[in-house]
């Protein structure tokens, strides 16, 4: 069944699972313009083998714990997903020979039809509040092109803070393209 974090009445986080494959190549697929933008994984022919390769991944990288990858569902329907990459978590008796580490970085995309109703907003304090109150992590990044209004709009709704701007970082279809951070500590969190 994997984990469940229940958002509001009509909005469950749900971890990824092969038998989402279906539903989650068909939002994919619907989205495709947008998604594929900000995202190389998103292609035009984005199939049920494809969601069910990420399904694996996903769930492998959990039980490593190296990812968390989550279902938005609302009324019944995959509407999106969020999670986190690069899970870093590490506890040792000597802080000054192991640094102690304990961040995640932020991922998430929503379908259009379900955007701007507050719905990726709602599911991304609930998942910061999972990291920071479950899983007692101390950092939360979310990693954003500084063009992506929709995204920066979540990070500073929530209150997350602008750190900077790191420049030309990566490629992606064929772009230069630059990533603005914005971090969350589990000392300023107050949801």
């Amino acid at each position: 069944m994997g984990l469940i974090i229940p958002v509001d009445e009509d909005i469950v986080l749900r971890q990824i699972q092969e038998r989402d494959s279906k539903e989650l190549a068909r939002v994919v697929a619907a989205n495709y313009e947008p998604l594929s933008y900000y995202f190389d994984w998103a292609k035009e022919n984005y199939d049920d083998a494809d969601a069910i390769k990420f399904a694996k991944s996903s769930l492998e990288g959990f039980d490593k714990r190296q990812q968390l990858q989550m279902c938005i569902v609302e009324d019944d329907k995959i509407v999106g997903e969020v999670g986190w990459l690069y899970w870093q978590q590490s506890k040792h008796e000597n802080p000054f020979e192991h640094p102690i580490v304990s961040s995640v970085d932020l991922i998430y995309w929503l379908a259009e039809n379900a955007s701007g109703k507050g719905v990726m907003s709602k599911s991304v304090e609930k998942l910061v509040s999972y990291a920071f109150r479950d899983l007692g992590l101390n950092r939360v990044t979310i990693r954003t092109e500084p063009e992506n209004k929709k995204s920066i709009a979540v990070a500073e709704r929530l209150g997350f803070v602008y750190e900077g701007t790191m420049r030309d970082v990566a490629r992606w279809q064929d772009r230069k393209v630059s990533l603005s951070i914005y971090a969350m500590l589990v000392k300023d969190w107050k949801y």
